[in-house]
């Protein structure tokens, strides 16, 4: 893995954790599912690490 994927991989994690956080501490329904559908895309990213 490349110097350049490693970066890009752990850019995507930070995000995917301030999402998290963000979403847990949300009580707007509305928000929950914005960080939900934010999240999808980025986890799936993250699980197909080579």
């Amino acid at each position: 893995m490349t110097l350049i994927m490693f970066l890009y991989y752990v850019m995507t994690a930070y995000v995917v954790g301030m999402l998290i956080w963000n979403f847990i501490k949300t009580k707007d329904i509305n928000s929950e599912i914005l960080y939900a559908l934010a999240l999808l895309p980025l986890i799936l990213r993250l699980l197909i690490m080579r």
